[in-house]
């Protein structure tokens, strides 16, 4: 490991002293820039320019280190190298002689030697800019960000306007992922520069990407895009993907295939093209495309699993199965594709399957909440309630403070009937996450459940009191008080709620109930028409509706509206007992104890079975 490192070191050294630094950054692919003999000659200018800063401008010194400028020029290191040692042996106190020569050994790939070179060339320049800043470049290869960062910001309190320190700062922070101050330095790295330079605007449209300000993108790359050359085709991605954000996916699929033209064996720019004719809606073309990224990087795993995506988007579930357990058993971030594997599954009706997964994950010694969560929702999904019981144990085991796992478990007891155990489950979680508003509207429903409905309703009040706007928290107070019998409070509520969601389906049919009982038909109704109107297809809606029919005396309008609530509500007997007291109403008295009858046979524990036996009876007499 440590020769590598070594190696490293020092090919990174050679990179970054000719301005490829991001090729040994640890940044995304699209940050992977090697820069071509352009940057190194831009680099050696910025030296010659820098000379007279040095007092350089003694002729026979000018004209020795101008031959050292020119050396470099040529690419010819070795001579190059020679004319340095000679500078400096010539000059032993002459900080610009060593500051050349540690560039000189830098650009050879001697990083140890070049920093003892311009160490001590800040020993007799202490306050030189140059010096500083290409300390800092070689500190960033040799992999020392802290001592880089310190070079750079002494360099920027000497010349503030020193682009290139701004410019490798960016680099420093954005590796640091802090976003905002990188971006601050690139803006002020590329004050100065001309007008065809790309170098760190790349990087700066990428960051600015990843904030959102994709306009500034497009205004920063826009009038180089044409001008970039290899080792910057990168730009082309990046100003693709502001497109792509800025709705205008033909301008940016014709960036990304500019970067696959320029380099078809760039696996990056391929990935880049598909996730782009994808996300514009050309998903069968994006499928080869993806697999000729993989192709030319069989080891980078996004290609594989972007595939698996858009595979599952062309509804070719088996084809995305088969793919995910291959990688779940090959060496391609294969937890990823357990995980994404029993999302599969589950969505394909496979429950089971998914469960063993996560199960497997849920051991881990690591593994997050999310994967426990999940494997309770697959065993609870599948009617493993056992298992179930046991992912729940585990979730409060390995997050005793966690509140979101002790909603989980909340959620599972209240399934299995549970109550006591759920409502304690509920309180803890709101312990830990006090007045939150989906733990609240759980522990009202679990209280409601459980036969505390007077807890219910002040759970509730509390819900709605933190979130007066939220239709589903009002909704939830006012069907507590409706089932409580507090009708009166329970028609505030519905009628607050409709006057900021006037077309709220349940509400409409629920308040018309409740108006209905109280003898109210003729708003009833209109309430209930309007609810209809929100759920056509709803059993219970058209109930409503079809009962109060019938009350007001349309018994023709209530049979059919009920027979049609019955047919969708085949597991419940309200509705045909319903329809057949409007069948009776019309004579149709056979039809009538035939629907009644079969009511009973659904449900013959139902509030309303007494009253419709005794219609039976009565008929019988």
């Amino acid at each position: 490991m440590a020769k590598t490192t070594a190696r490293r070191s020092a090919l990174c050294a050679r990179i970054l002293l000719t301005a490829s630094l991001l090729a040994c950054s640890t940044a995304t692919p699209a940050a992977l820039m090697v820069e071509d003999e352009r940057r190194a000659k831009e680099l050696t200018e910025s030296f010659s320019s820098a000379l007279p800063e040095f007092g350089l401008d003694r002729p026979q010194s000018s004209a020795q280190r101008g031959a050292i400028v020119r050396q470099l020029r040529a690419g010819d290191l070795d001579g190059a190298e020679r004319l340095a040692r000679e500078a400096v042996t010539a000059g032993p106190r002459d900080a610009a002689a060593h500051e050349l020569l540690g560039v000189v050994l830098g650009l050879r790939g001697k990083p140890e030697e070049a920093l003892a070179t311009l160490q001590a060339a800040l020993k007799l320049a202490p306050d030189s800019a140059s010096t500083l800043t290409k300390t800092g470049t070689l500190l960033m290869a040799m992999n020392l960000p802290d001592e880089a960062i310190a070079h750079f910001e002494r360099a920027l309190r000497v010349d503030p306007a020193d682009r290139f320190a701004h410019q490798r700062m960016g680099m420093l922070r954005e590796a640091r992922n802090e976003i905002e101050r990188a971006i601050t330095h690139y803006e002020k790295g590329i004050v100065g520069t001309a007008p065809t330079y790309v170098g760190v605007k790349v990087a700066l449209g990428r960051l600015y990407n990843l904030s959102g300000r994709f306009d500034q993108t497009r205004d920063l790359l826009e009038p180089v895009a044409d001008q970039v050359r290899n080792g910057e085709r990168t730009a082309h991605v990046v100003l693709g993907t502001a497109y792509l954000r800025l709705n205008k996916p033909q301008e940016a699929i014709a960036q990304f295939r500019k970067a696959v033209a320029a380099e078809p064996a760039n696996a990056g720019f391929q990935l880049a093209l598909a996730i782009g004719l994808r996300e514009t809606g050309d998903v069968a073309a994006a499928l080869p495309v993806f697999e000729r990224a993989i192709e030319l990087a069989p080891a980078q795993a996004e290609a594989h699993y972007q595939r698996v995506e858009t595979l599952l988007a062309l509804d070719r579930q088996p084809q995305a199965v088969v793919s995910l357990r291959a990688l779940a058993a090959g060496t391609i971030q294969p937890l990823r594709a357990k995980s994404r594997l029993a999302d599969v599954l589950l969505a394909m009706g496979e429950p089971q399957g998914a469960a063993d997964i996560l199960r497997e994950l849920a051991s881990l010694p690591d593994a997050p909440r999310e994967i426990t969560r999940r494997w309770l929702s697959a065993e609870q999904a599948g009617g493993n309630l056992d298992e179930a019981a046991k992912a729940a144990e585990a979730l409060l085991a390995r997050h005793p403070d966690d509140a979101v796992a002790h909603f989980e478990v909340a959620r599972y007891f209240a399934f299995r009937t549970q109550y006591a155990r759920a409502e304690e489950a509920a309180r803890q979680a709101l312990k830990l996450k006090k007045d939150d508003p989906e733990i609240l509207y759980l522990l009202a429903a679990i209280e409601a459940r459980s036969g505390k409905p007077k807890a219910a309703v002040a759970t509730a009040r509390q819900l709605v009191k933190l979130a007066p706007d939220n239709p589903a928290n009002r909704f939830l107070l006012a069907s507590l008080l409706q089932d409580n019998g507090e009708a009166k409070p329970a028609e505030s509520e519905y009628r607050a709620l409709l006057a900021g969601s006037p077309d709220h389906a349940l509400a409409l049919n629920n308040l018309a109930n409740l108006l209905a009982d109280a003898g109210k038909l003729d708003e009833a109704l209109a309430l209930a028409q309007r609810a209809s109107i929100g759920l056509p297809e709803n059993g219970m809606v058209l109930d409503t509706l079809g009962l109060i029919q019938h009350r007001l005396g349309q018994h023709e309008r209530a049979v059919d509206t009920l027979a049609k609530a019955a047919e969708r509500l085949p597991n419940q007997g309200v509705a045909l007992y319903h329809l057949g007291l409007a069948q009776e109403a019309l004579g149709r008295q056979a039809d009538a104890r035939a629907s009644i009858e079969r009511a009973l046979e659904i449900e013959p524990q139902a509030s309303w079975a007494v009253e419709a036996r005794a219609r039976l009876a009565n008929g019988q007499k």
